[in-house]
């Protein structure tokens, strides 16, 4: 960056830090937690000038783009383009998340912008081995500093980041290897391994499942403080804000019912669903033979308990009747409303304004936004359900990494593993149901190609020789597989279009 344009970033910067933080004192969200560094402008001011250039480009880039475009309304507001940002001048780890976050965007932005992908893939590879190395540095150092911090507002805050680089990184990564071919570009580093990004989208309900757990092990949760919730901002402090509005309509983006194949999977889902609440009924029905065994009982308990979940999901998504009957002791959430989760912030040592908004994200408390109730499924499943889908994941990664070994010297599972279980084959039977519903999620940039990538692997996985599942081994399409080649085909006609 030349040195002048490098002054005029730090500037409008500085510009932006002083106007939010006039706002903020003219409005103070009630009974809000403050440091020393919060009451010094001038400390701040000199934390804004370590910045080195990238990270002063990145910043702006996150002040001017990435958080409007996370943005959805006023709440959001203030956590993303005003609390956050200044929380990660007092704190190095999350100005690292910050701008590996910002990184990504900037990826995403030259990704959908570029004619060609030839063009552009080296600055895709540049900014985002910058996003890694910066996510891993912030992740050491948060991790570093947790046994000495007394109050949590920054552990939060890089939590959320860490959710969405997480999902956007992996959507990078996808873009990547599907247009590897183009230069003969080798894909062992940057094809996307795993599951990781389920336990990053996941991190931000970790950490606060954290706080609340360690609260009720001290003492109850009862209201320690006399504080007034303010669930949104004030008319004047809205007023100041304007300039920072989001560039782009946030109510219609990654909208489910505006997808081209809305219509088809609103359609054909109720079948579906009937399908795999069966497949439900039938291993309930197991759990009462000693063909279960009993270490695998717990399992399947909790992959009712995700079922339970995705119907939810699709009711509300297809405006579709559930027709699960089997009443399983379904995942019990003790955020479901407003009111228990306000009576939990004011325990939390956290100021109130993060801990709505990550309330709000991980969908602790109820959210009619398309993306976030879809998305809902990793933040409120069990862990034991997701650790299910995970070993399955990594199943299928070991079977995509050895299909081009000719034998597989350990039977048809050439990785040397037995047979997935019910439980697993069941539970990667509701998340690649799931992830059609994703893949109406695809206009979202941090969510992007996930869906129907995810959902292409376990589709390849199923197509392999070595996959013959007893999940699988039915006759009948599959519904997660028909909807996949329809996505596929719509695809292929959409780019010949």
């Amino acid at each position: 960056m030349y040195q002048s344009d490098y002054q005029q970033t730090r500037l409008e910067i500085l510009g932006h830090l002083s106007s939010t933080k006039r706002a903020m004192s003219s409005s103070r969200l009630p009974c809000e937690h403050e440091n020393n560094n919060n009451n010094d402008p001038l400390l701040q001011l000199r934390q804004v000038k370590r910045l080195t250039p990238p990270e002063y480009k990145l910043l702006k880039h996150y002040i001017e783009h990435t958080s409007r475009d996370l943005t959805v309304d006023n709440q959001d507001q203030y956590a993303l383009q005003i609390g956050i940002p200044n929380l990660a001048l007092e704190s190095r780890p999350l100005m690292k998340s910050l701008l590996a976050l910002s990184a990504v965007c900037k990826c995403s932005d030259i990704i959908n912008q570029a004619l060609s992908p030839r063009n552009c893939r080296k600055r895709v590879l540049s900014l985002l081995n910058f996003a890694d190395q910066y996510h891993m540095e912030s992740l050491r150092e948060i991790q570093a500093t947790l046994p000495k911090t007394k109050h949590y507002d920054h552990v939060l805050a890089n939590a959320a980041m860490m959710g969405m680089y997480g999902s956007g990184s992996h959507c990078v990564r996808i873009w990547l290897t599907e247009t590897a071919s183009i230069d003969g570009f080798s894909v062992d580093e940057i094809r996307p391994r795993g599951a990781q990004w389920i336990s990053f989208f996941r991190a931000a309900r970790i950490a606060y499942a954290g706080l609340v757990g360690g609260i009720r092990e001290s003492g109850s949760l009862t209201r320690t403080r006399d504080c007034s919730a303010a669930t949104t901002l004030s008319d004047a402090r809205s007023k100041l804000f304007n300039q920072y509005r989001p560039s782009v309509p946030t109510t219609s983006q990654g909208s489910p019912s505006a997808h081209p194949l809305y219509p088809i999977f609103a359609e054909t889902i109720p079948s579906a669903l009937e399908t795999l609440n069966r497949r439900a009924r039938g291993l309930m029905d197991l759990l009462s033979t000693d063909l279960i065994e009993d270490r695998h009982r717990p399992d399947i308990h909790a992959c009712f308990a995700a079922l339970q979940i995705f119907n939810d999901i699709v009711s509300v998504t297809f405006a579709v009747k559930a027709t699960n009957s089997m009443s399983p002791s379904s995942f019990s959430d003790a955020f479901s409303d407003d009111s228990g989760i306000e009576s939990i912030i004011q325990n939390l040592n956290v100021s109130p304004w993060i801990g709505r908004y990550t309330a709000n994200i991980t969908s602790m408390i109820p959210s009619n936004l398309p993306r976030r109730f879809i998305m809902a499924l990793i933040h409120k499943a069990p862990s034991r359900y997701l650790s299910l889908v995970e070993e399955m994941i990594d199943i299928v990664q070991s079977d995509s990494d050895t299909s081009l070994n000719s034998t597989a010297p350990n039977g048809r599972w050439g990785y040397g593993k037995a047979e997935p279980s019910f439980a697993h084959q069941f539970a990667f039977d509701i998340f690649a149901h799931w992830l059609v519903l994703v893949i109406l999620l695809e206009d979202v940039w941090w969510i992007g190609g996930i869906g129907a990538w995810e959902l292409g692997q376990i589709v390849s996985f199923k197509r392999s020789s070595r996959s013959s599942m007893g999940l699988w081994s039915r006759e009948g399409k599959w519904w997660p597989e028909s909807m996949f080649d329809i996505s596929r085909q719509f695809d292929k006609h959409s780019v010949y279009a």
